[in-house]
């Protein structure tokens, strides 16, 4: 994660590039298809044929929907380095679908990578019972080669990150996900030919470089200066807010979050509404040379008219090259007539800004919003201090902070949250909450609309039945199934007040271990630590996990939270601060690409986990 004091818009444009690294140890497999030593499916009925011979694997699908896996035993551990990768060429089929591979293939899903004879590539995460999501949504690349050509994929993971790549070109990546299992190998979705003619896996030793990656840069924030300009001239009225009328010098500050220095950039600002007219429309503004993790300023000023209507002025931020292309253009929007920071010129008229008002960390800044939240209900259970086990770092502060979001930025109304922690929230008190005729229950609304449940603490599992559990203040280590409150009692409980949506967030990690990944649990931190989180099948609940694996859940000292946190608040108050609605699918987006970053630089392995099925639709501000 990038320790950015603070965050008024996340928006990502591609600038630099910067090198991906391949792993390159012993071979695990390395199959060319002259036998069937490694026992591949060969077979021919009704649903399928395969066959090997002669350095080639024959596979068809015959089915018309669906997908058929062709697959082997290799164990890859979690959290180590590897790569799998194979050549193959379609024969024929349907082209709006195609072939790819599996990895982390067990009884109740398996992950795939899947290009198409239309020239698309996706990622999925099938599940047991024909259910199952896309991860990377179907993209079209132009690496893939048709006309029977042969195509290379691979999947390669390091340091807690898929990468994809087409033909050795990288197209995406994301978090890495648990494994179903320890099978690994091909798929065919709907009605395919294909021709497969090496399947190769690999571990880690040392890098090489296979191809470049196009760097990022986040527009970071903005201030204005609304009252007199450098040179005496006056601006508008000096009341810190865009009014119609007035003349506005906007600062915005860019950061290269990528792996290598953006060169020879500019931008040109410029707005669609006739109203908003741009000084020095269509100047390309340099951008300095920026290093990794390094920021950059750009002034610009506009005036708003007098007969401008609306509640926010559009712009958008134009990214240029040195030949005069436009890389990418990204809109936003900054409010009228709402306070904003405020910024000072320095050093002889040069671009080093100084912000005033600023929110320095995610604890000072709970921006206003028109958010409707009467009908809403907000559940917080932060447990710092715990009776039996050990502290759980800044959960306290977690809850806290959390709270004044819910209440001063959401509007949801305070006697609409019940907030317990540290002693107070006993297994009694918790439960007194989520029962039937409970607390929830016994809220004066004539509907809940929306219910919004957060737990910071510490989580383990059921030994048995790997289940999760929250932990109480008075619960006791190795007696999670006794003592803990059941994840999957929260959500059934939420469930029975019959809500429009319900959002749950856990700043925790169920892995028996304390926030720096000391063990509490018998086998806390281990393969038998893993949660079996509860598969959500109701279109109207979200649940996002800060660990889904046997990862501890990390701090950052600067802002005192659950690294977790920390990003689910910082993303609330950029999206309260842009007017713009946030859902799961944006949040999560933020939370786990800052979480991977920071955690890569750690040299620790932590994933988020999303399981919401209307991810675009349920949202945390409206």
């Amino acid at each position: 994660m990038l320790k950015r004091a603070v965050i008024l818009l996340a928006l990502l444009m591609c600038s630099a590039f910067a090198a991906i690294k391949a792993q390159v140890r012993e071979c695990i497999i390395d199959e060319r298809f002259s036998n069937n030593m490694l026992g591949w499916p060969e077979d021919n009925n009704q649903n399928f044929s395969a066959s090997v011979c002669e350095g080639i694997y024959t596979l068809k699908h015959k089915k018309s929907s669906g997908s058929q896996t062709f697959d082997i035993h290799s164990t890859l551990y979690p959290g180590r380095n590897f790569f799998i990768e194979t050549e193959g060429r379609f024969k024929s089929g349907d082209k709006d679908n195609g072939f790819g591979l599996v990895w982390g293939k067990g009884h109740n899903g398996f992950f795939s990578f899947v290009i198409t004879q239309n020239g698309t590539y996706y990622v999925r995460e099938a599940k047991a019972g024909g259910k199952g999501e896309f991860l990377i949504n179907p993209t079209s690349s132009k690496f893939i080669k048709t006309g029977g050509a042969l195509n290379k994929l691979r999947v390669q993971c390091q340091k807690g990150v898929y990468s994809f790549f087409i033909n050795q070109n990288y197209v995406s990546r994301f978090p890495f996900e648990p494994f179903y299992g320890d099978n690994l190998g091909l798929v065919l979705y709907g009605q395919q030919e294909v021709e497969i003619t090496r399947f190769g896996v690999y571990g880690t030793k040392k890098t090489v470089t296979v191809n470049n990656q196009k760097a990022q840069i986040n527009i970071l924030g903005y201030a204005i200066n609304d009252g007199v300009d450098d040179d005496g001239s006056k601006l508008g009225n000096g009341n810190s807010r865009i009014n119609s009328g007035e003349i506005v010098k906007m600062a915005i500050t860019l950061k290269n979050v990528g792996q290598s220095s953006a060169r020879d950039m500019s931008v040109i600002i410029s707005s669609d509404n006739q109203r908003v007219r741009m000084f020095d429309a269509n100047k390309r503004i340099p951008i300095a040379t920026t290093n990794p993790n390094e920021t950059a300023k750009v002034l610009f000023k506009f005036f708003v008219a007098d007969d401008f209507t609306g509640n926010d002025i559009s712009l958008k931020v134009d990214i240029v090259d040195l030949s005069g292309k436009i890389v990418e253009t990204l809109p936003f929007k900054v409010p009228l007539n709402t306070g904003l920071p405020n910024f000072e010129h320095h050093d002889n008229n040069s671009l080093s800004i100084s912000f005033k008002d600023t929110p320095t960390d995610v604890n000072s800044s709970f921006p206003i919003t028109k958010n409707n939240a009467d009908n809403t209900v907000v559940v917080i259970v932060g447990i710092e201090n715990y009776q039996y086990l050990p502290k759980a770092t800044y959960a306290g502060n977690d809850a806290r902070i959390f709270f004044n979001y819910m209440a001063k930025v959401l509007n949801v109304p305070r006697q609409n949250i019940i907030i317990i922690t540290d002693n107070n929230a006993t297994y009694t008190n918790i439960n007194n909450i989520f029962k039937p005729s409970g607390r929830i229950q016994h809220l004066n609304l004539n509907r809940i609309d929306n219910v919004i449940f957060y737990f910071s603490g510490l989580g383990a599992v059921d030994s048995q039945s790997s289940a999760p559990y929250i932990m109480a203040y008075d619960s006791r280590p190795n007696t999670a199934a006794e003592t803990g409150y059941p994840v999957a009692d929260i959500f059934k409980q939420l469930q029975g007040v019959n809500p429009k949506s319900i959002v749950c967030l856990f700043e925790t990690s169920f892995a028996g271990v304390d926030r720096s990944g000391n063990a509490f649990e018998e086998n806390g931190g281990t393969f038998w630590s893993l949660p079996s989180l509860p598969v959500l099948t109701h279109n109207n609940i979200a649940a996002m996990y800060a660990s889904a694996g046997e990862q501890a859940a990390p701090v950052i000292d600067q802002s005192q939270h659950g690294l977790f946190t920390h990003w689910v608040l910082l993303s609330i108050n950029n999206a309260a601060l842009h007017h713009t609605p946030l859902s799961m699918k944006t949040l999560f987006s933020n939370v786990s690409r800052e979480m991977m970053r920071e955690c890569t630089k750690r040299g620790i392995t932590v994933v988020p986990k999303l399981d919401c099925i209307n991810k675009d639709i349920i949202t945390i501000l409206k």
